[in-house]
């Protein structure tokens, strides 16, 4: 049997959504809270030159203890400039023109210390961003995290 979806907490997401984008206050960044005050310092991340089922596979099962929607991926020396969502994932497994490599997007990265206001665009346009401590990538921040910090 099927069960009506959440639709306090859709609602939720299109409230903040619409605010966001129409650069209303939320009421989120009380306080001046920096990216560091709300990140999820809890990453999973892969290498750019995974395979998609590789990334897939950490993106659906994680950690075992929740799904992604993002997965950040490092290159050979450590830097993160990339991201695979779900949306490059599927593109990857419908295309396959190239199995040795993931469809990634270029990554939004914001400073630790950027106030959460500076980064609500990119994350109602995207759903997250990364956060960085200088070239150290350290953190995330999503819809998810915007809403449970408030």
């Amino acid at each position: 049997m099927l069960t009506a979806p959440p639709y306090r907490l859709t609602s939720h997401y299109a409230k903040l959504r619409l605010s966001i984008v129409e650069g209303e206050s939320t009421n989120m960044n009380e306080g001046n809270r920096t990216l560091g005050d709300i990140m999820n310092p809890n990453l999973v991340t892969a290498m750019e030159d995974d395979t998609v089922a590789t990334v897939a596979d950490l993106m659906w099962r994680g950690d075992g203890k929740a799904d992604y929607s993002q997965i950040p991926l490092k290159n050979s020396q450590g830097a993160t400039k990339y991201v695979a969502t779900w949306k490059s994932i599927a593109v990857g497994f419908i295309y396959k023109k190239d199995e040795e490599a993931v469809f990634e997007e270029e990554a939004h990265i914001f400073q630790k210390d950027s106030p959460v206001e500076e980064a609500t665009e990119a994350i109602a346009n995207s759903g997250y961003v990364l956060v960085m401590d200088g070239e150290e990538l350290v953190g995330i921040v999503t819809y998810t995290d915007l809403l449970m910090s408030k």
